[in-house]
């Protein structure tokens, strides 16, 4: 198996879970404000399991035909994994619709991207977060800083 994939896969998982008990334990918010989460938190689990799976018979089979093994130097691998858990802190000190706008800005231009792709997807996020789920449905996500006094 790839570690690269393992990681990514396990952060993900991590991620998942660690925002549904945020939700549960911190916020307190009810099981039926966390029906919808909890159902894709589980769907999205679900489809990390199969994807494990699939990688560990993978690996058990050997590469095949022309198919190269990519090795990524020690460092990239903490980078990768550094970047995609970077949203926490940006979360942390931004409130979720601003820190999860600023993120897809920032990893989308380390990604290459154009600042116009980048600026367009950076505001739809911020858009969709706080415009359709906090105003139109009425999420209670949180929108000021943890650490913003109340």
């Amino acid at each position: 198996m790839r570690s690269g994939e393992i990681a990514f896969l396990g952060a993900v998982a991590a991620f998942l879970v660690g925002f549904c008990a945020l939700g549960l334990f911190h916020y307190d918010y009810s099981l039926s404000l966390m029906r919808f989460p909890l159902l894709a938190a589980g769907f999205t689990l679900l489809v990390v399991a199969v994807q494990l799976v699939t990688l560990s018979r993978s690996a058990c089979e050997g590469p095949q035909g022309n198919q190269r093994a990519t090795v990524l130097p020690r460092g990239s691998r903490f980078t990768q994994v550094a970047g995609l858990l970077s949203v926490l802190p940006l979360v942390f000190l931004c409130g979720f619709p601003a820190g999860l706008a600023l993120y897809l800005f920032g990893y989308l231009k380390v990604a290459g991207e154009s600042w116009t792709v980048s600026l367009a997807v950076a505001v739809a996020s911020l858009l969709l977060s706080y415009g359709l789920f906090i105003q139109v449905i009425g999420v209670p996500l949180p929108i000021r800083p943890a650490w913003w006094p109340a």
